[in-house]
């Protein structure tokens, strides 16, 4: 099975096999193993899905803590094995959430978001990261570290699927991290006296752009800033 989005009269489309599906989905919710529980989608909706003319399904596994990956992935066995004995030509989409596990932060102290004044915990909805403290800094998008680990979940994911009976029924990978996938984070601390992102990791990776942006040439950066 091929799969792949291309435009179809001015529009984003879903492909498979080279015919065009309609844009009609179902999207399942993160189960947040360890933190969140989130009830199982039951088969008879499955079936009631399909018969509606359903066929690409999104389904989430939550890579973000590689002590619990493959409990991840044994989930999601159980989820396609459910799905396809009700919707036997189902398509799956991965919902691939990556923020990593919660002890991250402490482990990894230059890694975290940093706000203007220095501080790394201005959070008042910590729900919105799916996390239950507020006091618990988040990752930046400039981690090396988290780089890594998200990599290696991802390899073992492709490994997995590769593998699986199922594999011919996934047609993608819908990778996602920050807040709720979105890859940024919004709406969880005073955006009126606070920004972001001032971390090491972030200033390492700001130096580096300017580097490859300018190629080495500081008269260049001082032209354009």
């Amino acid at each position: 099975m091929e799969a792949e989005i291309k435009e179809l009269g001015g529009v984003p489309t879903i492909f498979v096999d080279g015919v065009p599906k309609a844009p009609m989905t179902y999207t399942g919710k993160h189960p947040f193993l360890g933190s969140y529980y989130q009830p199982r989608l039951k088969i008879e909706q499955y079936r009631r899905l399909g018969k509606a003319g359903i066929e690409i399904f999104f389904l989430p596994v939550d890579l973000g803590d590689p002590a619990v990956i493959d409990l991840a992935l044994k989930d999601l066995d159980s989820r396609m094995k459910s799905l396809l004995s009700v919707v036997s030509n189902a398509k799956v989409i991965l919902r691939t959430f990556l923020s990593p596990y919660v002890g991250f932060a402490n482990e990894n102290l230059g890694e975290v978001l940093t706000f203007n004044d220095g501080s790394t915990t201005h959070y008042l909805r910590p729900g919105y990261a799916g996390l239950l403290d507020g006091n618990i800094p988040r990752y930046t998008f400039a981690s090396e570290a988290w780089e890594s680990v998200a990599s290696d979940a991802l390899r073992r994911l492709v490994r997995h699927i590769n593998n699986a009976a199922y594999r011919d029924h996934i047609i993608g990978y819908f990778i996602k991290a920050g807040s709720c996938g979105e890859w940024l984070y919004w709406g969880d601390w005073d955006h009126s006296k606070y920004t972001i992102d001032y971390s090491p990791a972030m200033i390492r990776a700001f130096r580096r752009w300017l580097i490859n942006e300018y190629e080495g040439d500081v008269n260049k950066l001082r032209e354009a800033w």
